[in-house]
């Protein structure tokens, strides 16, 4: 977070699951999962978002209560550290339904003048999920879990008719001409 700050971004995009693990693929079920190190994470999380000055985009498992299976959810923090939404992934492959509940509702935040929608990993594959914030956003975060080098480009996809810069703009790396913005993302060193 402090190096995109530096670097003069308005926000800061993890993964999914970044401070969690992914679901299955970390553990097999959530018997055992230490619910206090997420919390304590989101917390420094928080706090660092607020240090920094900047919004972040952050991917955990999130749950209502110990009788109901988790969420894969982004949280929004905006620049004074307050959660300014929470995503839960709606489109779950069968492996994801193994350890989380999809999601019911789609996410729109205003960032920096810009509105924004937020989807997950699979969630891009749905055309109603995409259609759903046409006319409502300018941007939508995709997070996923970014597993191997190749996989680091995060892309934001800017629904028509929004190409190239934005009004307000959030600091993207570079802007394309197309629908498709790309944003480097910055790995965590140590």
């Amino acid at each position: 977070m402090q190096r995109a700050a530096a670097a003069g971004a308005n926000v800061a995009h993890f993964p999914e699951c970044a401070l969690s693990g992914y679901g299955p693929a970390s553990w097999p079920d959530w018997e055992n999962f230490s619910w206090f190190a997420v919390d304590a994470a989101i917390e420094a999380v928080r706090n660092q978002a607020h240090e920094s000055g900047i919004w972040v985009v952050i991917g955990s498992v999130h749950r209502v209560s110990s009788q109901s299976r988790p969420t894969n959810s982004l949280l929004v923090l905006d620049r004074q550290d307050e959660i300014a939404g929470r995503y839960d992934k709606r489109r779950c492959s069968v492996n994801d339904l193994r350890a989380f509940a999809p999601g019911d509702r789609q996410l729109t935040v205003d960032i920096e003048g810009v509105r924004c929608g937020f989807l997950i990993c699979l969630d891009w594959a749905f055309p109603e999920l995409w259609q759903a914030y046409a006319g409502d956003v300018e941007l939508v975060f995709h997070s996923c879990v970014s597993d191997n080098v190749q996989r680091d480009l995060i892309e934001a996809h800017a629904i028509q008719p929004c190409c190239g810069a934005m009004p307000g703009s959030i600091n993207m790396r570079s802007v394309a001409p197309t629908p498709v913005v790309r944003a480097r993302t910055f790995r965590a060193s140590g």
